[in-house]
């Protein structure tokens, strides 16, 4: 995931709801920490992020093999298994 620090206003959804405690505020702005995110997508779906500041990055080896196991509606693209 990533926070577009420019559009991110510091509401501090985000934050609450990470279920990894991935997501900080410093200096009043919501900074990821991807040793700690697990591409879960709660954040994403689920912060109602008033500026629409969190999105989806594009995953690489070996964070693009995590996401089908920890985001629950996600779909495997090589075998369609969510």
């Amino acid at each position: 995931m990533i926070i577009k620090e420019g559009l991110c206003i510091g509401c501090g959804n985000c934050v609450l709801i990470c279920p990894t405690n991935a997501i900080k505020m410093i200096q009043n702005k919501a900074i990821i920490n991807d040793d700690l995110c697990v591409e879960c997508n709660v954040c994403y779906r689920n912060a109602k992020c008033p500026v629409k500041a969190i999105r989806p990055k594009r995953l690489k080896w070996p964070r693009l093999v995590r996401n089908p196991f920890s985001d629950v509606v996600s779909i495997h693209k090589l075998t369609g298994v969510p």
